[in-house]
């Protein structure tokens, strides 16, 4: 185990950054609906709501990952994802981060434009750019590497 590289031996990846920012914007969304739905609760009972779903999502999404990872799909999805995720980076590192983004959400509302750009660039760069989902992690790592 490394602490960041590779998403199959390492706590944290460069797909980390995209937990993180999908966690804004999934914040965004929660913090409309729970404004909406939730009013009558106070605002303690909002957050832990919306920490609670946002755990639930997150790892429902890690279960759909592990099952396109593993080859339960067509074969180019599955080489796309370049092998299986990590335990402790799956179940431990990525919902915190995800939960994270949660929290620096509420905290810096303005920067929900931000993180829905950055999403919609990171995941145009890694499905239609690299050729499988740890290339740009690759690159980088070799870049910094190298300096």
């Amino acid at each position: 185990m490394i602490f960041f590289g590779d998403k199959t031996v390492a706590l944290f990846d460069l797909w980390s950054l995209e937990h993180f920012f999908t966690g804004c914007n999934t914040a965004a969304l929660l913090t409309f609906f729970s404004k909406k739905y939730l009013r009558e609760y106070d605002q303690k009972s909002q957050a832990l709501f919306q920490v609670m779903l946002m755990i639930l999502l997150e790892l429902f999404w890690e279960i759909i990952e592990h099952y396109l990872e593993a080859g339960i799909s067509i074969d180019a999805i599955t080489h796309w994802f370049q092998g299986v995720e990590y335990f402790w980076n799956r179940v431990l590192c990525d919902p915190i981060i995800t939960v994270s983004g949660l929290f620096f959400i509420r905290k810096f509302p303005r920067v929900k434009i931000f993180a829905a750009v950055f999403s919609v660039v990171w995941l145009y760069v890694n499905i239609f750019v690299y050729s499988d989902c740890m290339g740009l992690n690759r690159d980088l790592i070799a870049l910094i590497s190298n300096m």
